[in-house]
């Protein structure tokens, strides 16, 4: 992202020139105690750029008759196993708008409120638009574009949209005994957390259990902050208990956030 901050891109049936009003209309929905401002780029009323201020944050639209290039895409279709369709959904867009904020930010606070604002305008903007889908960039995730409105609710609600903003990559192998273990490790989060958040491999049947465990911690970090200490457990509502650990960074390599399953019976210990 370089000196930018988030990035998502809208992916569309067909290419569209951008309406200010028409956006600004749609904030008002997705954004209605915020302080906005939509200016087009050029002066034009069919300007294909905008340049949106969203309670002083500020972001870039741009309208492109290219589709989303790779390898961003395809890294997010690899990578977003919740969204069974997508490679069909997908394999139709034609064109897209790729929204990004223009001031990098890092930090639990700072950087949330960057996604929520990002999520907002990207909402309202795909109410205007023939859009299919959402691809947050620096998580690798995409999503179908009526997620957006879930997520608005969400966010009006307090909770956190952490599928679009966080991302999953799966980690499969085998024990000793030849038994498939499964894992995952976030990407994305650690801007959020100063972490990636990574479930070290266990015995499951359900294959995708170690990116809910995911999503599901970071949605509580999300809404707590990372004021977890080495040692102790995490157990959320109907999940696993969880040995809690934290590494530093190393090799260029962020520091993470581990996660280890507690058998039953065993007491807790990362």
């Amino acid at each position: 992202m370089n000196d930018l901050g988030l990035m998502c891109m809208l992916a569309l049936e067909a290419p569209v020139a951008l309406d200010p009003q028409a956006i600004l209309a749609a904030l008002s929905d997705t954004a209605p105690r915020s302080n906005v401002a939509v200016e087009p780029r050029t002066g034009a009323e069919d300007a294909r750029g905008l340049f949106v201020t969203i309670d002083r944050q500020d972001f870039a639209v741009i309208a492109e008759d290219f589709a989303i290039p790779d390898p961003a895409l395809a890294e997010a279709i690899e990578h977003s196993g919740f969204w069974r369709n997508r490679r069909a959904v997908l394999a139709q867009h034609r064109a897209m708008i790729a929204i990004s904020a223009t001031e990098r930010v890092t930090g639990h606070g700072l950087l949330r409120a960057q996604a929520v604002a990002l999520t907002r305008l990207a909402a309202a903007v795909a109410a205007t638009a023939p859009a299919l889908a959402l691809c947050w960039v620096s998580s690798a995730t995409v999503v179908p574009a009526v997620r957006l409105a879930q997520a608005i609710d969400e966010i009006k609600a307090e909770r956190w949209p952490v599928d679009l903003w966080i991302g999953c990559i799966a980690q499969r192998t085998r024990d000793a005994a030849k038994q498939r273990l499964a894992g995952a490790r976030s990407r994305g989060a650690a801007g959020y957390f100063g972490a990636e958040i990574e479930i070290f491999p266990f015995a499951t049947s359900d294959l995708s259990e170690p990116a809910k465990i995911i999503l599901n911690t970071a949605g509580y970090l999300m809404a707590h902050g990372s004021h977890l200490r080495a040692g102790q457990v995490l157990q959320l509502p109907g999940g696993r208990r969880m040995g809690f650990d934290r590494l530093p960074a190393t090799d260029g390599d962020p520091a993470l956030i581990r996660l280890q399953s507690i058998p039953p019976g065993e007491p807790g210990a990362a």
